[in-house]
């Protein structure tokens, strides 16, 4: 993860001294939002979910109608029920998921609009926190998987440099046996440097 993280910061930098080279702005994006997380099923061990809450933020660079960015995402949710083989009950406990993305958009700029909708994909890294209490058992784990996501949404500008948002992402894994997918909603900002 370690090695992940210097990577991520030396990309920023290039990403930041390129941009500024270019004539190019660099943005910086918060959002929080709903998602929900789809049942994890673990060889016979089930855990499904009441919908959670998550955080996003980004740094980027805006390239006239596309954009690049780094993304570091955080997802929490409770667990509504726990099973193992032949049993399935109510359980207690939550999951947290760390994301660390690159992803890509495409802005379907309009003349004369202060809208802005856009769609995005994104490849990178999530490291998932499972503790949950069953009725008479006890599931705890973590897994780190790479992971991709889709993007769409929509902006508004409220000036030159600053924007408001809305969107919808799906996250997954590529493990199939523990795959965790995730739908978000989420409102944010954007603001360009």
């Amino acid at each position: 993860m370690n090695r992940f993280m210097m990577a991520v910061v030396i990309a920023v930098m290039f990403m930041a001294g390129s941009a500024q080279a270019a004539g190019q702005k660099i943005y910086f994006a918060a959002s929080a939002g709903l998602n929900n997380l789809m049942e994890i099923d673990d060889s016979g061990v089930t855990a499904d979910f009441d919908p959670g809450y998550g955080f996003l933020f980004a740094l980027g660079m805006d390239v006239g109608q596309f954009r690049v960015e780094g993304e570091i995402g955080y997802r929490s949710a409770d667990i509504d029920e726990l099973g193992i083989p032949g049993f399935t009950g109510p359980g207690n406990g939550d999951i947290s998921v760390l994301s660390f993305m690159a992803n890509g958009y495409y802005d379907f700029e309009r003349s004369n609009s202060d809208w802005t909708p856009f769609v995005g994909a994104g490849l990178g890294i999530i490291d998932s926190d499972l503790e949950g209490n069953g009725p008479f058992f006890r599931v705890t784990g973590g897994n780190t998987n790479v992971a991709y996501q889709f993007m769409l949404g929509v902006g508004y500008a409220i000036d030159s440099n600053f924007a408001l948002t809305a969107g919808y992402r799906f996250l997954g894994t590529f493990e199939f046996e523990e795959n965790v997918l995730i739908h978000d909603l989420n409102v944010g900002i954007r603001y360009m440097f």
